[in-house]
């Protein structure tokens, strides 16, 4: 049987930790080695993406809790990079309207 999650709080603290953990479990994968700073920012990066995805994915009406966090997991296990690239994008863009 499945806790009773009503309070969105308690679902946000839980997807913060499964998206810190899903890019744990990708970093300790990789042979890439990054300063602390940076993985500083892909941690929290993959815990606010993962929150928001939690959000998303309850608004949907996905019923089942179990299945919400492997989706939660998954969309947070690459966002660092999403993110990462969408900014340089961005910013690309921007530096070109500047100049």
């Amino acid at each position: 049987m499945e806790p009773p999650t009503n309070n969105p709080l308690h679902e946000a603290i839980v997807s913060f930790g499964l998206g810190l953990a899903a890019y744990f479990a990708r970093h300790a994968m990789s042979k890439d080695r990054y300063p602390w700073v940076v993985l500083l920012g892909r941690f929290f990066a993959a815990g606010i993406t993962a929150v928001f995805a939690g959000w998303a994915v309850e608004g949907l009406g996905v019923e089942k809790q179990n299945l919400r966090y492997a989706i939660v997991g998954c969309l947070s296990y690459a966002s660092p990079e999403v993110l990462f690239y969408v900014l340089a994008t961005v910013r690309k863009k921007g530096d070109a309207i500047i100049k």
